[in-house]
């Protein structure tokens, strides 16, 4: 395979760079502040934005926020977040100088109106996004007193989690019906730009997931995704921001301990001085699991630097370093887990794995309506799984996976005749290597041995795009988006031996698949309180490299195709008075040619229906009780083949969650009590849909189940305590029957939590 772009990927690429050495040499200056809720604490996490512009940003962690790089003028300042009433100021930024302004948002509203930065530079309010929308912010994640993504998550509607042993360490989170195993069907992004699979597109599982306690929101993105994201996005887009330092300096402790010995420490350090600002932060998490061979240690160290060069240039610089060495306890039969779910029949297995990850991330801002960025991202991982259920001795499974992309974004926000219009054009090149390795060991504590299969895979991609909101009156935005996307894949067999030989001959193939896929979105605005939209748009997954270079079907002369999708989505969003949002969606996905094995050749045979609606409600604050609760109901069915009309594997046909929330203030002492509960209705582990369970565990129904969730939180200005109680009704429930792991994956019982902050 030729290790290099194309020549149109190159030609692409050099017009982006070109772009982004463009200068204006107009005087700028800043607009900065602190943003405070009516009883005078800091906020943050709020979306600050000058309207018709490209300039933007949120609160630090003290409420502090600045905006620079602003061509002299007036301008409209708003600033908005869910739970408080949006306002918005003029401000007249003069040649070269600095406006300070300080803002007071009262707690009495849930209007959905922050803003969303997502992977294309677009900034918009929620409520004008032509898709689905759903944000969890900085507040929400710190008093909820989650440990985990998994854990607050499913507070957003359609969210399917499926639980590993309770320790979090593993993503497995599915949208509308599709399979939420090891997040193949969902892209989870950081900071919009750089994907956490082990690849991109040849094999996008996912074994890790970036650590809530690093996490400032989270944003879940339906509709137009595709055209936005590009592949393994049909479902939505899971986009973790990472936290950043503060307005300023602050070094917070915080460590906590609870059940089968859990014990978390993490030391987080910042700080942003307006022209350079920093984040370190170093987290340990160790315990002995809910389960028998379920010991786990793992540790993540994060550095983000970022500076100005000048007004108009910024840089930044992210650094991850992630290991886990872990037991895993794997699957029961059915007279096991009905025993005791806490038992393990794999009494060897291991699990090691290394990350390495950075981007370094350029911005240039060009007058008073383009921007340009660009990242360019890399990272290494390395997973050795050891698993030695089926046979008395360990077998190695040795990845390898090296990765190297770039993102390129142009962004354009000028009226267009006097009518607002915001355009994005981007490309997306990149490329990785995984090395499959296979070992056989002596025993089942062996963890080396002779190897017995060794592949390398690689994968190039480049991907071009377009998006545009055009306002065809203030009250109508059309929002229409193109993405092509380009991907090589190459496989090197070196221990491939042909039916009936014993000499290792190797093998060598590859393949090509493109995708053109296309979005159009309408979004109209009743009054200001409420917006009714639609989206129709082509997406697209590129076939698993394992499918489409398999023997079998390279063989017999197929070319695996991307699998396609129609999707449609209506929706409506609104806030009729301030303390009641509330927003309903209805959608529906044709799938075709989805991957099927015939006869051991894999084709592009299969077809699916997904459709549901997803509904939530929010009630503001009313002496200091808040409430939200949410449901969904949702059927994917296969269309064709022996399973027509079956329900898909893992795919609930109901979904509900709902909390209440308590806070109290006593000057600047805070104490916040949390209730929340989540129901996830009866799926299936197989496309047959198996109603008996089978006696090893593999097959058979995934019955509903109920979970109810306690915290509390106490903090005062420098130091804080919580206490929080998982599976509070102690149900005996399990979210997965998994014939890879040999059975069913027992969930928690209740279990306990205790921790303490301290802030410098």
């Amino acid at each position: 395979m030729n290790p290099f772009p194309s020549r149109r990927a190159l030609l692409a690429s050099c017009v982006f760079v070109c772009l982004s050495v463009v200068y204006t040499f107009a005087q700028t200056g800043s607009v900065s502040g602190v943003i405070k809720d009516a009883n005078g604490e800091a906020l943050s996490g709020i979306s600050v934005v000058l309207l018709g512009t490209s300039h933007g940003t949120a609160t630090d962690a003290n409420g502090a926020y600045s905006i620079s790089n602003i061509p002299a003028g007036a301008y409209t300042l708003k600033s908005t977040a869910v739970g408080f009433q949006s306002q918005t100021q003029r401000v007249t930024v003069p040649d070269g100088g600095d406006v300070s302004v300080n803002i007071g948002l009262s707690t009495e509203s849930t209007e959905l109106s922050e803003v969303t930065i997502t992977s294309t530079g677009i900034k918009d309010e929620i409520k004008d996004i032509p898709g689905t929308v759903n944000i969890i912010d900085a507040t929400q994640i710190r008093e909820s007193g989650a440990q985990s993504v998994g854990q607050i998550i499913t507070r957003i509607p359609g969210v399917n989690y499926l639980d590993e042993d309770g320790r979090g360490l593993k993503p497995n989170i599915g949208l509308r019906g599709l399979d939420p195993l090891r997040n193949r069907n969902l892209l989870v992004l950081v900071d919009g730009k750089f994907p956490i699979g082990m690849t991109l597109y040849g094999d996008p599982a996912a074994y890790y997931m970036v650590p809530l306690q690093q996490v400032e929101r989270i944003e879940v993105i339906k509709g137009a995704s595709p055209v936005l994201y590009g592949g393994y996005s049909v479902g939505g887009v899971v986009n973790m921001i990472s936290k950043r330092g503060s307005r300023e300096p602050q070094t917070t402790v915080d460590l906590s301990y609870g059940s089968w010995r859990g014990a978390t420490a993490q030391v987080t350090t910042g700080a942003d001085n307006g022209k350079f600002n920093y984040f370190l932060s170093g987290l340990r998490r160790q315990g002995d699991g809910y389960r028998d061979r379920a010991d786990y240690e793992v540790n993540d160290y994060t550095i983000r630097l970022g500076g100005k060069l000048d007004e108009t240039t910024e840089l930044s610089l992210y650094l991850n370093l992630f290991s886990e060495d872990s037991q895993t306890p794997g699957g029961l039969t059915q007279a096991q887990y009905d025993q005791n779910p806490k038992q393990s029949q794999h009494t060897s297995d291991e699990f090691f794995a290394q990350r390495f990850s950075t981007a370094l991330s350029f911005k240039k801002t060009i007058g008073q309506y383009q921007t340009i960025s660009t990242s360019l991202y890399g990272n290494y991982f390395q997973r050795d799984w050891w698993i030695s259920y089926a046979t008395p001795k360990a077998n190695g499974f040795l990845r390898d996976i090296h990765a190297l992309g770039n993102v390129t974004d142009y962004n354009l926000t000028r009226p267009i005749a006097g009518h607002n219009n915001s355009l994005i054009a981007g490309v997306r090149i990149h490329t990785d290597r995984l090395d499959d390795i296979n070992v056989a060991g002596a025993d089942k504590e062996a963890r080396t041995g002779p190897t017995t299969g060794n592949k390398i895979n690689t994968s190039f991609i480049h991907e071009f795009y377009l998006y545009d909101e055009f306002d065809i009156i203030p009250s109508l935005t059309f929002a229409p988006g193109v993405r092509y996307t380009s991907v090589k894949y190459k496989r090197d067999d070196l221990m491939y031996k042909a039916p009936n030989s014993a000499i290792f001959e190797g093998r060598q193939d590859e393949i090509t698949s493109d995708a053109f896929v296309y979005s159009a979105g309408l979004i109209y605005k009743i009054k200001d309180h409420s917006r009714v939209y639609t989206t129709f748009s082509r997406g697209f997954q590129p076939p698993a490299l394992n499918s489409a270079l398999a023997p079998g079907t390279v063989d017999a002369g197929v070319d695996l195709q991307p699998e396609t999708s129609k999707n449609l989505e209506v929706g409506i969003r609104t806030n009729p008075v301030q303390w009641l949002q509330f927003n309903i969606s209805a959608y529906g996905m044709v799938f075709d040619n989805k991957v099927i094995a015939e006869s051991g050749v894999n084709k592009n045979a299969g077809s699916s229906l997904h459709r549901g609606i997803e509904a939530e409600l929010e009630l503001g604050s009313w002496k200091g009780i808040s409430l939200f609760a949410n449901i969904t109901k949702q059927r994917a069915t296969f269309t064709s083949g022996e399973n027509d009309g079956n329900i898909l594997p893992n795919a609930p046909t109901d979904l509900a969650a709902a909390g209440i929330r308590y806070k109290l203030l006593f000057n600047e002492d805070k104490l916040v009590f949390n209730l929340s509960y989540n129901y996830v209705g009866k799926q299936y582990s197989d496309a047959a849909n198996t109603e008996v369970a089978s006696e090893d565990g593999k097959l058979g129904p995934v019955p509903s189940y109920n979970v109810t969730n306690f915290t509390i939180n106490y903090n005062r200005k420098h130091w804080g305590v919580y206490f929080n109680v998982n599976n509070v009704f102690d149900e005996k429930y399990f979210t997965l029957r998994w014939a890879t792991w040999n059975g069913i994956i027992p969930s928690p019982d209740r279990n306990f939590l205790a921790g303490v902050n301290f802030k410098f």
